[in-house]
């Protein structure tokens, strides 16, 4: 009987070690680091997992459960089967169903709207035609983007278009310009041409393969929605005659002047107006491209996104076989084999070696090591040989590159040259943070104002001469640079900066994690361009390099006011900074 009660107690406790192991194995997830130290990632479209096809969706930031559907709501319900006979009919059906209760936004408000719009996983937005993300912040680097160019047609808000998210875009400012208001089509003879994809000419530009359809249906939406000669009648062609011709007109009527200022009467009176159709294009080749690049999962959460908050959806994401049949004289006469009845869904090839890829990558550590290289360079390999549009469907593609740039430091360490300079340039940078790799050294950048062709922007200062006594106000840009993977060969700091006259000493601080630091105020010699300035040195002997350390810039300011200037700044750009190695005895 003893026994038997000893064997009870031995079972219930061993019943209740196995409760708490399971329910401990089960409620342990796996969490991804997302890698804040990086500013900008370069990758393909990346796959958010789309809300369920209800009749208003809401908004959705992060996910990795894919949903190849398109939308089947109630949102087309109008459109018959003898429309879809007749392409003048479908037009006018679906204008009347995307102006259909359509809110209307601000330019201003559009900005806010984006982040969220078009956000990755929580943290990042994309450029539609570099594909680099962003940080998602209103951060001066990116802008609104017209898909349909805003020179054609509607050149101010007075116009729904002007601010129409279906067709409003993240792109950064040196792409933007770039595009500025070219057409779109195939360019065989670029002037220019970026590592994306992207070619163009002063009138032309086509963008990287991944977007061509998107942005093929972006523009046929536009023509749907404004198809009004009193207000805006949008259209697409070949004739690049009728496109230039289009340049620089306003749509519509002229508006009542009636109560306005002169000024706004007279801004008014010297626009061109026109109740005939303005063009864009190319027609041909949008078509085209919305056969070669399909709907993918991230224009389906996308059109989703925009429906939550402008109320109107793009029906050729939702239905891309609307395109067809609005346009079906045009392919026929273009050659083109399409079977609108197989367009009804897509497929992604691959979706086994998609799985896969995604798979290996969440098996990676965080924190790679030289063990990781040959699994680091398999994925690579096998993710290049997927099709360009397959490529944007890998949900991980993000994590990946933090890895393998893990991995390029790590191999840099190892092959370290101890005898050529670690020298990082920033006249090329465009970010107020940024983070570099030169000959082994990891080297994070920020500073209060974004970088241009002279640098980094340390500290300004400038003098307000219009109140009754001139006053100096300081703008605190300092510089910062956190250096990791730097080891005893190195002895000194080199810094080459812009500044004007006024700007007499830089004071430069290095602190290691020890508390440790080495400081001097370097004085600014002009160079003989009158802008250069000379290198200066900073010795950095003594300090321990095995852990970060941080490196301020900072610069001492004119006491006078120049008496003679509405405005005086005190300016220093850092151009470049050089770390000094030595071999070791």
């Amino acid at each position: 009987m003893k026994k038997n009660r000893v064997l009870i107690l031995i079972l219930s406790i061993l019943s209740v070690f196995l409760l708490w192991s399971c329910k401990k194995t089960t409620t342990t997830t796996k969490k991804t680091t997302i890698p804040t130290s990086l500013t900008t990632i370069t990758t393909n479209k990346s796959s958010t997992n789309p809300t369920s096809n209800t009749t208003k969706p809401v908004p959705i930031e992060s996910g990795d459960v894919k949903s190849y559907e398109l939308y089947s709501g109630n949102y087309y319900d109008s459109v018959t089967s003898e429309m879809l006979q007749d392409s003048t009919a479908l037009k006018a059906e679906l204008n009347r169903i995307v102006n259909n209760g359509y809110v209307r936004k601000t330019y201003e408000q559009d900005y806010s709207l984006l982040l969220s719009i078009d956000m990755y996983d929580g943290h990042y937005i994309e450029c539609i035609y570099t594909g680099v993300k962003y940080i998602a912040e209103r951060n001066g680097v990116w802008d609104r983007e017209h898909v349909w160019a805003k020179a054609y047609g509607f050149k101010d808000e007075s116009y729904d278009a002007y601010s129409d998210l279906q067709h409003l875009r993240v792109a950064e400012h040196k792409i933007n310009d770039h595009r500025s208001s070219s057409y779109f089509t195939e360019v065989e003879e670029p002037t220019s041409s970026d590592e994306y994809g992207n070619k163009w000419t002063s009138t032309s530009f086509e963008p990287r393969d991944e977007v061509k359809g998107d942005i093929a249906r972006m523009l046929i939406y536009m023509t749907v929605k404004y198809d009004d000669g009193n207000v805006l009648d949008l259209e697409l062609t070949d004739d690049v005659s009728l496109i230039s011709a289009s340049a620089s007109l306003f749509g519509g009527l002229k508006p009542d002047t009636t109560g306005m200022s002169d000024s706004k009467k007279t801004e008014i009176d010297k626009r061109t107006y026109t109740q005939e159709p303005v063009y864009l294009g190319l027609l041909s080749m949008l078509l085209k491209w919305s056969i070669e690049d399909p709907v993918d999962e991230r224009e389906i959460v996308r059109n989703n996104n925009v429906y939550a908050v402008q109320n109107n959806r793009n029906p050729f994401i939702d239905h891309p076989e609307y395109v067809y049949y609005i346009y079906k004289t045009q392919y026929e006469s273009m050659n083109i084999e399409y079977d609108a009845n197989n367009y009804n869904y897509y497929m992604v090839s691959n979706k086994e070696t998609i799985g896969q890829i995604d798979g290996q990558i969440d098996a990676l550590p965080e924190t790679i090591t030289i063990d990781n290289k040959d699994a680091i360079e398999a994925i690579r390999t096998q993710y290049e040989s997927l099709g360009q549009i397959t490529k944007s469907f890998v949900d991980k593609y993000y994590v990946f590159v933090d890895r393998e740039l893990q991995l390029e430091v790590l191999l840099g360490r190892l092959n370290i040259d101890k005898t050529i300079p670690a020298k990082f340039d920033f006249t090329s940078e465009t970010l107020k943070t940024n983070t570099l790799f030169a000959n082994s050294i990891e080297l994070k950048y920020t500073s209060g104002a974004n970088c241009n062709s002279y640098g980094i922007s340390s500290q300004v200062s400038k003098h307000d001469l219009t109140a009754s006594k001139p006053t100096q106000e300081k703008i605190n840009y300092i510089a910062t640079f956190e250096v990791k993977h730097i080891y005893d060969t190195i002895t000194a700091l080199k810094i080459c900066w812009d500044a004007n006259n006024q700007a007499y000493t830089a004071h430069v601080v290095a602190t290691d994690e020890s508390g440790n630091k080495k400081e001097a105020d370097l004085a600014f010699k002009q160079g003989s361009k009158g802008y250069a300035g000379d290198l200066v040195y900073l010795d950095l002997t003594g300090l321990n390099f095995e852990d970060t350390i941080t490196i301020t810039v900072t610069h001492n300011l004119r006491s006078e006011v120049n008496p003679n200037s509405a405005y005086t700044a005190n300016t220093i750009r850092i151009r470049y900074v050089e770390f000094v190695l030595s071999i070791p005895n």
